[in-house]
């Protein structure tokens, strides 16, 4: 039932794409058919230009993920034990996860100009705030009855940390990932279309736009937007089988 439920309202959009461009709803030039748009899709795949494009988006999407991660649960961690530095930086962790996400690319590039440190450092400041924010709180919200047992049954170090606070810090971690990982490819693909760079989807959607080609130019929408779900289901398996008792 689940599936067909799906199917049946992805074949009522379909269905009633088909008939606002057959009856001229919106002008054809700016909405096609949605088969041209599948057909330049599997077309694109056949180009070179096209996976140059994709790999670099994809590999600068990777590379502030990662960054962006591995910095956030470090400083999560440090912040939660030293409460000064935790009162001192979260209002500006705040800021920077609760600022249009897409705002930031121009005023990075101002420092940074065009090209791949522009990228990667905009997606970094979306990444970085949000698992910081959830690696913190989590570890700050350990509650005084665990920690009386630790005390009282005085674990070894190792235990410790492979036992309870890597679990913690874990499941914390992947969820501000589920938030951040998504903002930070919209952040990429901005960033490909506002400063001035060679290769990305957002450029190749930028050229297609350019020139009115707009069955390719929602080829390159809908290729990204099959990105973004893909992430967000490789954050959900990785909460099920790696963080599986978060939140219970």
């Amino acid at each position: 039932m689940k599936y067909l439920s799906i199917i049946s309202v992805w074949g009522i959009i379909i269905i009633s794409l088909y008939g606002v461009t057959f009856f001229k709803v919106i002008n054809p030039i700016l909405l096609p058919y949605p088969h041209e748009i599948i057909f330049d899709v599997i077309a694109s795949f056949d180009t070179k230009d096209f996976w140059i494009d994709f790999s670099s988006t994809l590999s600068y999407w990777g590379i502030s993920v990662i960054l962006g991660a591995l910095a956030g649960i470090a400083f999560g961690i440090v912040a939660s034990i030293y409460l000064s530095i935790w009162r001192a930086f979260w209002p500006i962790l705040e800021f920077f996860r609760s600022l249009p996400s897409i705002v930031l690319v121009p005023i990075v590039a101002l420092f940074f100009g065009s090209g791949m440190t522009t990228k990667i450092f905009a997606s970094f400041i979306v990444v970085f705030p949000i698992v910081a924010l959830s690696v913190g709180s989590a570890l700050r919200g350990f509650s005084t009855d665990h920690r009386r047992v630790l005390h009282a049954y005085q674990p070894s170090g190792s235990f410790v940390l492979r036992s309870i606070f890597g679990p913690y810090v874990m499941g914390s971690a992947i969820v501000g990932l589920r938030a951040g990982v998504p903002i930070a490819l919209i952040v990429v693909v901005a960033a490909d279309m506002l400063v001035a760079t060679e290769t990305g989807l957002g450029r190749r959607l930028l050229d297609n736009l350019a020139v009115f080609d707009m069955s390719k130019a929602y080829s390159i929408v809908l290729v990204i937007g099959v990105l973004g779900i893909i992430a967000s289901y490789f954050g959900a398996a990785l909460e099920k089988h790696l963080a599986f008792w978060h939140g219970r």
